[in-house]
């Protein structure tokens, strides 16, 4: 069975460049998966926060399973254009 992905992403745009921020909705929209104004709301939820007291700012902590990405670039395909 192949992977799909989430239906739901939440993006904590804290120290998330805009430009990254940018590619990472476009990167959604191809996907067919919506971003999210809620954590809650969110299947997945994407940041580069890794203190846990600053985390908890934006969201629930308790309820997050972390999975660290080396870098957001890591996840965006070549553009063609």
């Amino acid at each position: 069975m192949p992977l799909r992905p989430p239906n739901r992403v939440h993006i904590v745009q804290s120290k998330i460049l805009p430009s990254e921020f940018g590619r990472l909705q476009e990167l959604a929209e191809q996907l067919g998966t919506s971003i999210t104004t809620s954590p809650e709301d969110a299947d997945v939820i994407l940041t580069t926060i890794r203190a846990r007291r600053r985390l908890e700012r934006h969201m629930d902590v308790d309820r997050a399973i972390a999975v660290r990405l080396q870098r957001v670039s890591d996840l965006m395909p070549a553009r063609c254009e």
